[in-house]
């Protein structure tokens, strides 16, 4: 027996039970979809190396920004993620901006898209 079994077993006497299963196998069903074409399409075409490297979170500042070319950066380093921290707040001035403008260009340069 599973989650989904459609026994009476730990239906009560209104059968919410059986409209909980059927509940739970539609979300399943909508997150196996998911996970089959949004998520596992990139993951396929990558190499062992860059599986790895998805785990990986590099500090945008010191890392990504010092790079001359960001997309051969992340074509070397391919990163699962990016950190901006206080160097969004640092200053008044708009910096804001110009880390976003980086973000963006990081998440245009890399195969799998960054967190």
């Amino acid at each position: 027996m599973d989650a989904f079994d459609n026994s009476t077993a730990g239906v009560d006497a209104t059968g919410r039970g059986h409209c909980q299963a059927r509940t739970l196998r539609a979300i399943w069903t909508v997150m196996e979809t998911f996970t089959r074409s949004v998520v596992l399409p990139p993951w396929q075409g990558l190499s062992l190396r860059e599986q790895v490297s998805q785990l990986v979170v590099f500090h945008l500042s010191h890392d990504i920004a010092r790079s001359p070319d960001v997309a051969a950066y992340l074509r070397e380093y391919p990163v699962g993620a990016v950190f901006a921290g206080g160097e969004v707040i640092e200053d008044g001035t708009n910096r804001f901006e110009s880390v976003r403008a980086l973000v963006e260009s990081c998440q245009a340069a890399s195969r799998v898209p960054l967190l």
